[in-house]
């Protein structure tokens, strides 16, 4: 648990159950009993019997934000009283700063004591147009030198995050396209997916792909924002990408994805100039095992099922 002071929402556990209720308050302000009910589901606060976990960051946490959205209940404001009493739990685990952290839940408790003046403001979320689908092949070009090189919209998944039903994740897979002309469908469909084993990267800095290769296939995710200026930046950034498609595959076998990690980019995969640059010492790390065709069809010819049924 990351912790950087000793205010309630000063630590990854509080943070990540405030924002949690906060998303589905947005969503939903009027079934507030259903997002207390699913939050403390969420976060395990209570036992299969309906008796009190005791994650005092959490719980904190929530008294706070149902205080703030004016849903507080006698239950939640007698677990707190039971935390700000519990004088061991602070010294054992805030140890010099103890006092301090018993100021902080002190605070807390006197403002829950008292309703607050405001029900606690909706915010609008606005949810960017990302038309991308699974087999959209993107095309980009390096402004160094006006090589051509593209990606693969390999997945495109809605249930990850279930949490939050307008975050998506995005899926990448970088293709060994390099050229001069701008690709077209065949050149993807005959491409292969780049593996990263380089031992030096291109500014001769030692890598670890030599010991551990790996396809590049890159997890992105975009949800909710909350300004929209952000909602049409991504958008302007994502229609650039899309007037530069070579077309749509079919796909016939997905492979197993990496955990998405970052927001939605269009940017060449930094690995590929290090590769290509390895390579041209060593060219037996050419790995060309996960051709596009294994994964992908075009339109019009049998998909991998087809051929098995044709048998």
């Amino acid at each position: 648990m990351g912790t950087w002071s000793t205010e309630i929402l000063s630590n990854d556990n509080a943070l990540d159950l405030y924002s949690f209720f906060e998303k589905k308050y947005n969503q939903n302000a009027s079934d507030i009993e259903r997002i207390k009910a699913d939050t403390l589901t969420y976060f395990n606060l209570l036992n299969s019997d309906g008796r009190v976990v005791y994650d005092n960051e959490a719980w904190l946490a929530y008294a706070l934000i149902c205080w703030e959205c004016k849903a507080l209940d006698a239950n939640t404001l007698a677990i707190i009283k039971v935390i700000a009493d519990d004088k061991d739990e602070l010294d054992d685990n805030w140890g010099d700063l103890a006092d301090a952290r018993k100021k902080q839940i002190d605070s807390l408790l006197k403002k829950l004591s008292t309703p607050p003046k405001q029900k606690k403001r909706i915010k609008k979320e606005f949810i960017p147009n990302i038309p991308l689908d699974t087999g959209d092949c993107l095309i980009y070009q390096d402004q160094d030198n006006g090589y051509y090189t593209g990606a693969i919209v390999i997945a495109v998944d809605k249930e990850r995050n279930k949490d939050e039903p307008n975050m998506w994740s995005y899926y990448l897979g970088q293709t060994r396209i390099y050229q001069a002309e701008k690709p077209d469908l065949d050149d993807f469909m005959n491409s292969h997916f780049l593996v990263s084993n380089y031992g030096r990267t291109i500014d001769g800095e030692e890598a670890f792909w030599a010991k551990k290769p790996e396809v590049c296939i890159s997890g992105h995710f975009v949800g909710t924002v909350k300004t929209q200026d952000e909602c049409e930046r991504i958008e302007a950034e994502v229609m650039y990408i899309v007037q530069e498609k070579a077309g749509q595959l079919i796909p016939r076998r997905i492979p197993a994805m990496p955990q998405s990690y970052g927001l939605l980019h269009f940017k060449t995969d930094t690995r590929l100039d290090s590769q290509f640059a390895w390579e041209k010492e060593h060219p037996e790390n050419a790995d060309l095992a996960y051709p596009v065709k294994k994964v992908f069809s075009k339109q019009g010819e049998p998909n991998w099922w087809s051929r098995i049924l044709q048998r």
